[in-house]
């Protein structure tokens, strides 16, 4: 069971897969084996297997608080929270750190925040060095515009957990509401080097460059923006097409950077009010699916 957590935790999920079901065909009825499992499948993007699993280990009497809470995050990540809710019916008096964070998750996705904040200053009484807990009262707080209060969670959340995106993309929203640009610079600069596939973190990038008077570097960024066709699902992606807001901004922007003049540049940074995309992210974080390949948290 060990070498499964440990496989799983250095991202070997074929090995994680192997370990769990050789624990589980030996008839090892814990849910340790079970909850690796389901990681696996989440990792793969498989959450209705998670689901299928961690549903019939309850159905066979398996009732542990960790079963109920990866089965209620895994709920939240495909949308459904009501199924969520009916899983964590019953544990509202807990202290199990596990069980809180699903239940303030459910309430930051349904954007019920100051509900959420309850249920983290609860998990963290229990755990208050996890960085976890940390993040997501960093998102509240800048959800509710309390920037000095969102700088120190989420500076606390990056420091305990270094390859966070979510930690780092925040923090670069709240450095750019603050108006810190080299601080939200080197906040997105570091987000996208964890995950260089998010299209907002390279816009709020490009911005960035040009706010602190490097065009050309903001003009850079701006050129590998990819923004995908809209004609159809299985159109690939592709660079600059579309009618949305992003989509032309990213368009006028690029323009601006490559006639190379930092102060028309500057002007425009600021006519577009960097276009709420650090807010934009930030809520996209706090409330859309993850973006980790490792699926719910």
């Amino acid at each position: 069971m060990l070498l499964a957590e440990i496989a799983f935790a250095q991202g070997d999920l074929e090995g994680a897969e192997t370990e769990a079901r050789e624990a589980l065909s030996g008839g090892d009825r814990r849910p340790g084996a079970r909850l690796v499992l389901a990681d696996v499948f989440n990792a793969r993007g498989n959450p209705r297997q998670a689901i299928a699993l961690l549903s019939q280990t309850l159905d066979d009497g398996i009732r542990d608080e960790s079963v109920h809470a990866k089965l209620a995050i895994t709920y939240v990540w495909i949308g459904d929270f009501d199924k969520a809710e009916e899983v964590l019916r019953g544990f509202e008096e807990t202290d199990d750190l596990a069980i809180l964070l699903a239940f303030g998750k459910l309430a930051l996705t349904r954007q019920l925040l100051s509900e959420a904040q309850g249920w983290f200053e609860r998990a963290l009484v229990v755990d208050p060095t996890n960085p976890m807990i940390k993040l997501n009262l960093g998102i509240i707080a800048l959800a509710e515009g309390r920037l000095t209060d969102a700088e120190v969670f989420l500076e606390e959340a990056v420091a305990g957990s270094p390859g966070s995106f979510e930690g780092w993309n925040n923090l670069g929203a709240v450095h750019a509401r603050q108006g810190n640009a080299e601080g939200a610079l080197a906040a997105w600069e570091r987000a996208h080097e964890i995950n260089p596939e998010v299209i907002g973190v390279l816009f709020n990038l490009g911005l960035a460059h040009a706010q602190v008077g490097a065009s050309g570097a903001g003009y850079r960024v701006f050129r590998r923006v990819r923004i995908p066709r809209r004609a159809g699902p299985t159109e690939a992606a592709g660079p600059l097409h579309g009618t949305t807001a992003a989509d032309s901004s990213v368009a006028r922007s690029l323009r601006y950077a490559g006639q190379g003049r930092r102060s028309r540049m500057a002007r425009a940074c600021r006519a577009l009010g960097w276009l709420g995309l650090a807010s934009i992210v930030a809520r996209r974080c706090a409330f859309a699916r993850p973006t980790s390949a490792r699926g719910p948290a």
